[in-house]
């Protein structure tokens, strides 16, 4: 019921007729408890009396809320003509009160017992004091003595759903987060002590009882006048309709009823009908269905407006250039005499079934920005009102002279590579042009032809040779523009983006026997040359790195060492390191390898006296063996046997046992000196599991045993 004091509603028009809807096999719920409460509050949201409710389900009946139009927390708006409509399918029968009254003793409980004992859940009223929204699924009884000392604040429906020895079982509306999920027990002294009235019903007049089908979203607000547009109805009641009786679901029009269009059933679900509209006159529409149990109500839920689309025609013999951004005029009527009742009228347009530009022009002409298209292809145009589509019209796309828009990569080192070309007006370079043109932008005399390998719509794709080179037989390094020649002539210079660049690849190295944290985090150290003499001539070199195909940090060091920090990785598995210069990529290097390693180490000091334990994480444990202390000198000091379990490790004075492929336990021996001092955990790693691995050392493998306390 969330804030507003309706729980009378909520407890008899909910609650008590949705358990009777399932007992009764009565059609309709779940129903509104504001159809009840919004009637009986006296316009105040000040709560109301559970007779008054009584009244209502008798007299009237409640709403489904399916077709309740004000929700379940507008209290202060009464029910349509519509919503009595419907309610009236759903009356109660009559009720009987138990009692009235508190201090009933044991009779209360006995009348709640037998009344629930016979099927028939019972509308209580109770005082509630502060603290009984406190209830909760482990605290989820109210005796009498929780009322001791608390205050009272105020009085409260709900409905009682069943018992036992400890009390009376309550579903109350304050939603699943108070007591257990929305339900808690009354302790029969509190019950006998403080329940102020009881009543039960009879359920339905009639079980079994039709229920007129109800609209509840479409598909579409906006139908066009012609009909023949796809409309999807979500609805309850939807088993009742005869689909295959003409009229039984229809448009009615909102001013004029007896002004009809029926619509054709072609699918259905349980809750949705799928219809094909006809052709309807302009206008605001309700979509009605008829049933067993009556037509469905006239909600804003089930209203469309049907508009006349706009037909146009095409101002002369206009044409589209494929590069877009053309307008094309549009002949037509009515869409606006002025700039605001163009606006008014929400005239939009599509090309090619896709959202594009429209702007005013006059009552009977309007300008659409066509986009980029193939040339040679027809572009349908169409103007839409309100949403509604015309008849498109037919534009041809015409070819520009090419124009290269990208290049892909932008850059290729010194030995050449293939580039994917992208290019308007592709389709204008003949086929019989195996050639592109690479002119130096710096030094045009520099040239350098490619060679057409592919074609597409929109691009070729073009194989570079080396780099031309100097008289010295240096490769002529640096940005090419690509000149690429159809019918209507040679591309010109767009900016930078018909131009690459020949760039120098860096070869790298990385120290024989180099290992890296499997864990990620390793500054791996690469050498080569040219990487720049300082930071910012580094920067402006623009070298990147990956390690293993993947984006890596690489920090500069000097113009002959940089390092890249490496990810995580498999223990054993080869460091594949490359670097890049604008993007272009050197040789790999697979020198390095991924070590399995110690990354965290729960306690890394403890007594001389060993038997202390710390729970090391990693990389690489799976299955490992030979874990040792090894001293400053790496030699081995002591051997820790790997156990089963936490039990075996119980029993011996230093041990491994493996919890994860990440995780060991391990208990500490006795210094292997003696003597308070720092050791290195050591193991090696399985290499079924991890071919060719090796262990390294990090700062968390280190355990210092010490006596200082």
């Amino acid at each position: 019921q969330g804030q507003v004091s309706s729980c009378v509603g909520w407890s008899t028009g909910y609650t008590l007729l949705g358990w009777y809807a399932n007992y009764q096999k009565h059609a309709g719920a779940p129903f509104a408890p504001m159809y009840v409460y919004s009637q009986i509050n006296g316009g105040r949201d000040a709560g109301a009396s559970i007779p008054s409710a009584w009244n209502i389900l008798e007299s009237q009946g409640v709403a489904q809320q399916s077709v309740y139009s004000q929700g379940n927390y507008n209290w202060s708006t009464r029910p349509t003509t519509a919503e009595t409509t419907n309610a009236a399918q759903h009356k109660s029968l009559s009720h009987t009160y138990l009692f009235t009254g508190d201090n009933q003793g044991t009779a209360a409980q006995t009348a709640l017992e037998t009344a629930l004992a016979s099927s028939a859940p019972v509308v209580i009223g109770i005082p509630v004091h502060s603290g009984f929204g406190a209830l909760s699924p482990t605290n989820q009884v109210w005796r009498l003595a929780n009322t001791t000392g608390k205050s009272l604040l105020g009085y409260h429906a709900l409905v009682a759903v069943g018992y036992d020895s400890t009390g009376l079982r309550i579903e109350n509306s304050w939603g699943t987060g108070w007591g257990a999920a929305g339900f808690a027990t009354l302790g029969w002294d509190f019950v006998n002590r403080y329940m102020i009235e009881a009543s039960v019903g009879t359920g339905f007049t009639q079980a079994n009882q039709p229920v007129a089908p109800a609209v509840t979203t479409l598909s579409k607000t906006t139908l066009s006048s012609k009909g023949g547009e796809t409309l999807t109805i979500t609805g309850s009641g939807l088993s009742t309709v005869d689909t295959g009786t003409a009229g039984t679901v229809r448009l009615v029009n909102v001013a004029n009823s007896a002004v009809t269009a029926p619509l054709t059933v072609t699918g259905y679900t349980a809750t949705t009908l799928t219809v094909t509209t006809t052709a309807a006159a302009a206008g605001r529409y309700r979509v009605m269905l008829t049933g067993s149990g009556g037509t469905s109500a006239a909600t804003d839920a089930a209203t469309v407006t049907v508009v006349t689309p706009y037909d146009v025609t095409v101002d002369g013999s206009a044409t589209a250039l494929s590069t877009g951004g053309g307008k094309v005029t549009l002949i037509g009527s009515g869409f606006g005499a002025t700039q605001p009742a163009f606006t008014a009228n929400t005239v939009t347009a599509t090309v090619n079934a896709k959202a594009a530009t429209v702007a005013w022009v006059s009552d009977t002409r309007v300008q659409v920005t066509i986009p980029a298209g193939t040339a040679g292809t027809v572009a349908g145009v169409a103007l839409l009102r309100a949403g509604v589509a015309g008849t498109a019209v037919a534009v041809t796309y015409v070819p520009p002279a090419p124009v290269v828009t990208a290049i892909s990569p932008a850059a290729v080192g010194t030995a050449g590579g293939t580039v994917t070309v992208a290019v308007t007006g592709a389709g204008t370079i003949a086929l019989g042009t195996t050639t592109v043109q690479l002119v130096n932008v710096a030094t045009p005399g520099v040239t350098v032809t490619g060679q057409i390998t592919a074609r597409k719509d929109n691009g070729l794709t073009v194989t570079l040779p080396a780099a031309p080179t100097d008289g010295g037989g240096t490769p002529v390094t640096g940005a090419y523009r690509l000149v690429v020649t159809g019918t209507g002539g040679s591309s010109t210079a767009t900016g930078t983006a018909n131009q690459l660049s020949y760039v120098a690849v860096y070869p790298v190295s990385v120290a024989s026997g180099a290992l890296v944290s499997a864990a990620g985090g390793t500054a791996l150290v690469v050498t080569g040359s040219g990487f720049g003499t300082t930071s910012g001539a580094f920067v402006a070199n623009k070298i990147t790195a990956t390690v293993d195909g993947k984006p890596a940090t690489v920090t500069w060091v000097s113009d002959t060492r940089a390092t890249v920090t490496t990810p995580t990785g498999v223990p054993g598995a080869a460091v594949t390191v490359v670097l890049l210069r604008n993007g272009v990529a050197g040789p790999a290097n697979s020198t390095a390898r991924y070590a399995a390693v110690i990354t965290g180490s729960s306690q890394q000091n403890g007594p001389s006296g060993g038997g202390w334990l710390t729970t090391l994480t990693g990389v690489g444990f799976a299955k490992s063996t030979a874990w040792t202390l090894a001293d400053s000198s790496g030699t081995a000091a002591a051997s820790l046997p790997v156990v089963a379990n936490r039990d075996a490790l119980n029993a011996v004075s230093a041990g491994v046992v493996l919890v994860s492929p990440t995780q060991v336990l391990v208990k500490l021996p006795v210094s292997p000196s003696g003597q308070p001092g720092a050791y290195s955990l050591t193991f090696t790693p399985d290499r079924g599991t991890y071919s060719a691995a090796a262990a390294a050392l990090t700062s968390k493998a280190v355990v210092i045993y010490t006596d200082l306390g």
